[in-house]
């Protein structure tokens, strides 16, 4: 598995991210077709991401898009905090883009993350309240998800050990519902 994922990383994920560029419709099958050459554990995920980061140089809204169809299909436990960070941060550097697929799959990405830890999420709710009046009405559909996903966790997920509640600390939860029910009602979908 290693030599299928160091000859990947060398020779094949160019011309892949070629044809993630040339055919977007088909980007889904394409990430399987990644997966089957990288073995499931999260430290050869992040290097696959980060060696798509590379090869694709100042092409974020191509980065983004392809991340945000990979997070689809992870295999990893998006819940590992290197395997998170990467996705979150990814998510975040293209949140306020001036390109609306780039915003869209920022949001993507950052819905999906957002039903696993909604604490990062606390800090980018003035950023979507921002996006809720978006013109493009996928974004704001995202946006709706995300929002969805933020109020599931915050639901199901009360802190139980001392390290989750020393986390949460200093975090208004009835708050950042409110908050987040102003984005949902917000956004108008036209």
């Amino acid at each position: 598995p290693e030599l299928s994922e160091t000859c990947l990383i060398e020779y094949g994920i160019s011309p892949l991210l070629q044809l993630f560029k040339e055919f977007p419709d088909k980007c889904t099958a394409l990430v399987y077709l990644l997966y089957c050459f990288i073995p499931p554990t999260i430290n050869s995920h992040c290097r696959l991401i980060q060696a798509m980061k590379d090869k694709m140089g100042d092409d974020l809204n191509s980065y983004v898009f392809t991340c945000s169809r990979l997070i689809e299909v992870e295999t990893c436990e998006l819940s590992d905090a290197e395997l998170y960070d990467t996705y979150y941060g990814m998510g975040i550097k293209l949140l306020s883009s001036s390109h609306p697929n780039a915003r869209l799959h920022s949001i993507v990405i950052l819905a999906k993350l957002a039903g696993i830890d909604y604490i990062p999420m606390v800090s980018l709710l003035q950023a979507l309240n921002e996006l809720s009046t978006d013109y493009i009405w996928e974004i704001k559909a995202q946006i709706i998800i995300l929002c969805s996903n933020l109020l599931e966790n915050i639901n199901s997920h009360p802190p139980t050990t001392e390290e989750e509640k020393k986390e949460e600390e200093g975090i208004d939860i009835p708050k950042i519902v409110a908050l987040v029910f102003e984005i949902i009602i917000k956004v108008k979908m036209d």
